[in-house]
């Protein structure tokens, strides 16, 4: 034993061992292949791997245990994963957005200096999401959730990839999405959302790994490995630590932790028993199992029935095949022969017993409809409203389901983004970027999501006139339910400012209507006493003209005649 110990220890000195994970001090392998066990089957159901079973056939042929492979998984997770962010507006914003609570204050000043602070905030955030792909992160991170229980964010500090130094980002900071399959976490404690430790496998190939500044080997594989506690953080590739150049100056990327905390948050899909959330459906693999065996009796059944075995009798001889036409041949059977006359004539003709059942496709739909209720997506959320005109009411109701589901979802990412985008922001504090301070970090915060399904706008602005028409509801609340106004505050004093300004305006309009009025009747009046005045003219100069003839008229009175 000791002389083979010696060869071996005399052949590593020649002959450098390949690197393997096993190898890695701390690393926890054996938690790290049941956990890749785990999630490779999950990810063989949602593909539809797993479906690709085979049986021994006839002479022995492999033969496919679910021939149609009908796999109602991958809708599932689709479903699931668009529900969870709604109906979301489509601009740059991540799917979830994050506003900043100012603490309550007094003053309209001190009200505007918060107000630029939480806009500050808030700008902040959505760019360093923006240059990471927000969007395309939060997506995959939903698919992610639904097939392997849970996802993972992680923020990273690239000082390499600024701007400041030929990078594309303006506040270098990278937001990740590591697969579950290369993470092993350990919470701390109870407390799920934080950890105590952390490690990120991945395999790289030889080009990111001389990006690292490691030193090519003949190894073959090139493991890149993250180990993080709050205290301190190590980066790997293989068993190399490995380093950046910033500015000319190389940054070895191992030592203390700076922040104080683990920059990796672990988001459960429904997390129920353990840490490690639950997924979308492995409680439906059996459902999925059987209905793709039930299906395959039913289509053995139809194939039976739509080619019966044909048999022949009272032939003697061989049935003789003849062709009439081009595209029509038939089988001759023959004449009948004997010597009574009383044979019967030969007979072609089909054996029929029908194998398709009303029972069989009764079970297929029977399963279908308990794969939906279990998979909480009801057939409305497939388009369907079961052939019959529903309200908009009911239809919503038939979407409970998956509601209420995508709600519960919604809570663990809630919770996840809160304390994601606080380590967003104490990570710019720590390293003086973004222009964050500790008055911001003192902000609460409070994650909006998009409505679930979408909704009927104009029901909606008539409740909304109703209730505002009868005085039972705050402009405040009102402008909350539309659901698309940031700044309340400043929205309604908007409103209040634009009242003012709508009845200064009519105020002035109703003074220029007046005045004009006014004028007009002025006008008339003036006209009146200039017509009056005429007339009176006219009058006295006729008087005049006929005051000869009047005195004519005493001095020779007129002939009665």
């Amino acid at each position: 034993m000791a002389l083979m110990s010696n060869l071996r220890q005399a052949i590593s000195t020649i002959i450098p061992s390949k690197f393997s994970l096993e190898d890695l001090k701390g690393f926890p392998y054996s938690e790290y292949q049941d956990q890749l066990v785990e999630y490779e089957e999950q990810e063989n159901w949602y593909t539809g791997d797993a479906l690709r079973e085979t049986i021994s056939g006839k002479e022995g042929r492999p033969a496919d245990l679910y021939p149609m492979q009908i796999n109602p998984i991958r809708a599932t997770v689709a479903k699931h994963a668009y529900a969870l962010f709604g109906e979301v507006e489509n601009d740059g914003r991540p799917l979830i957005v994050t506003k900043m609570i100012p603490p309550e204050s007094g003053g309209d000043k001190d009200i505007e200096t918060w107000k630029k602070d939480t806009q500050h905030v808030e700008e902040v955030l959505n760019q360093v999401w923006w240059e990471s792909g927000g969007r395309d992160l939060m997506i995959r991170n939903a698919y992610v959730s639904q097939i392997y229980g849970g996802c993972f964010f992680k923020v990273t500090f690239v000082p390499w990839e600024s701007s400041q130094y030929g990078g594309t980002r303006s506040i270098p900071i990278r937001i990740e999405a590591p697969n579950p399959k290369t993470v092993v976490a350990i919470p701390d404690a109870s407390d799920y959302y934080h950890l105590a430790k952390c490690w990120i496998v991945r395999q790289i190939d030889e080009n990111e790994a001389e990006s690292y500044g490691y030193k090519i080997t003949d190894e073959s594989e090139y493991w890149y490995t993250e180990y993080w506690t709050p205290k301190d953080y190590i980066i790997r590739v293989n068993n190399q630590i490995v380093r950046k150049v910033v500015a000319g100056k190389e940054i070895l990327l191992s030592g203390e932790n700076p922040f104080g905390f683990v920059p990796v948050v672990y988001i459960p899909h429904i997390r129920d028993i353990n840490f490690l959330g639950s997924n979308a459906f492995k409680h439906l693999i059996a459902y999925v199992k059987e209905l793709n065996l039930r299906y395959g009796d039913y289509g053995d059944a139809t194939n039976d029935d739509a080619h019966p075995i044909v048999a022949i009798r009272d032939v003697s001889g061989t049935v003789q095949m003849k062709k009439i036409t081009n595209w029509l041949e038939v089988a001759d059977l023959g004449q009948t022969s004997g010597i009574t006359g009383n044979e019967k004539p030969p007979d072609m003709f089909e054996v029929r017993q029908q194998r398709a059942s009303a029972a069989m496709k009764g079970l297929i739909d029977s399963i279908w409809q308990q794969y939906l209720r279990d998979s909480f997506v009801p057939p409305v959320a497939y388009g369907e409203d079961e052939g019959s005109q529903r309200s908009a009411m009911t239809l919503a109701m038939r979407f409970w389901p998956l509601g209420s589901h995508v709600s519960t979802e919604r809570y663990y990412w809630t919770v996840g983004m809160d304390i994601l985008q606080n380590i967003l922001l104490r990570i710019m504090f720590t390293k003086k970027i973004g222009g964050i301070t500790e008055k911001h970090l003192a902000m609460r915060m409070k994650q909006v999501w998009s409505p679930l399904l979408p909704r009927d706008r104009e029901a909606d602005v008539q409740e909304w006139v109703q209730r505002s028409t009868a005085e039972i509801a705050s402009i405040e609340h009102l402008l909350e339910l539309s659901g698309d106004v940031e700044d309340i505050t400043e929205e309604r004093n908007r409103i209040l400012k634009w009242i003012a300004d709508v009845e200064e305006a009519r105020l002035k309009a109703a003074n220029k209507q007046a005045e004009k009025q006014l004028k007009m009747q002025m006008e008339a009046n003036e006209q009146r006493e200039e017509n009056a005045m005429e007339s009176e003219k006219k009058s006295v100069d006729v008087s005049e003209e006929e005051k000869p003839f009047a005195r004519r008229a005493k001095q020779e009175p007129g002939d009665e005649r």
